[in-house]
């Protein structure tokens, strides 16, 4: 559908580096995305200073036009020219792509630094926690594979520090706890040996275990209680 168009917004006084009437931000949208808000781009109150550079265009030709005017005006992040634009255009959705972002060691810094210390409430754990119920992870690439396997192999395992006796009583105690198979009325010394000897996974019985899913391989379901038909007993 050609409801695509390509717009510029221009300086009204000239800059350090620009003159008033050259383009500051290179755009492409429909219908009222040129005049919404931009992350990190300021949108001229004199609706003048938006050009509609081209119209009634595809989304692909939109897309091929904006990165040729980028790459014609270049990009101020990347010292090629006069854009506030921070990727190369035809990303093709709104607020663009990260890809191809430049940012700066100070600002990585920034980021870091408001990350540390951070504490979610209960109430935000619970929110993310509710959040994630029912969603799959998606299938990991060869490349992401390959690294996470060449990243294994190169480890220096003597540099590594012994697990702590504390934690492996901890995480012994956490995962011997006997769990009941509802569906078949059998109870298991663990999840692990559940998952043993009903080919399952013991992550997902953890999760039916949790209330993150109901049930898991061909409908088997768990509590850390045994259910009488009625309600579930100690």
């Amino acid at each position: 559908m050609n409801i695509y168009y390509v717009y510029a917004y221009v300086r009204s006084k000239d800059s350090q580096t620009a003159k008033a009437g050259t383009p500051y931000y290179i755009g492409k949208g429909k219908g009222k995305r040129a005049i919404q808000n931009h992350p990190g781009i300021s949108v001229p109150s004199d609706k003048t200073k938006i050009i509609l550079i081209e119209q009634r265009l595809t989304n692909v030709g939109a897309c091929a036009i904006e990165r040729r005017l980028i790459r014609w005006y270049g990009r101020k992040d990347l010292g090629t020219g006069i854009l506030l634009n921070r990727t190369s255009g035809g990303e093709g959705g709104k607020g663009g792509s990260k890809k191809g972002r430049i940012v700066s060691e100070k600002r990585r810094k920034q980021i870091s630094e408001a990350g540390k210390g951070r504490v979610h409430s209960e109430e935000s754990k619970r929110k993310i926690s509710l959040s994630k119920i029912g969603k799959k992870r998606g299938e990991f690439s060869t490349t992401w594979r390959e690294n996470l396997s060449k990243g294994a192999r190169d480890r220096d395992r003597s540099k590594m520090k012994p697990f702590p006796e504390e934690l492996k009583k901890h995480y012994s105690k956490i995962y011997s706890i006997p769990v009941y198979c509802i569906t078949n009325d059998t109870w298991y010394d663990s999840k692990k040996v559940a998952a043993v000897e009903l080919g399952l996974k013991a992550g997902n019985i953890g999760h039916c275990l949790l209330g993150h899913q109901k049930t898991t391989g061909n409908g088997f379901m768990f509590s850390y209680k045994k259910y009488d038909g009625q309600s579930f007993q100690p």
